[in-house]
């Protein structure tokens, strides 16, 4: 398991858990009175989303360095 990729899926999956979860509660606000309940759920999907894509997309890059 490489440990970079690990850590930039974390990073990914936190910022979209916090920008869509704050988001969309602070969207529904004015119009649904619980909505936390809405914007933490769709933040901890956003989350698996991203944190599931970067994981995958980031394994999928080859580093590839000229031999001397």
């Amino acid at each position: 398991m490489n440990v970079r990729r690990v850590l930039v899926s974390l990073l990914v999956a936190v910022l979209a858990l916090l920008v869509v979860g704050i988001g969309v509660t602070a969207a529904l606000d004015p119009y649904v009175w619980p909505s936390l309940f809405v914007g933490i759920p769709a933040g901890v999907l956003a989350a698996l989303v991203a944190g599931g894509v970067t994981y995958w997309r980031v394994g999928d890059r080859v580093e590839v360095r000229p031999s001397t």
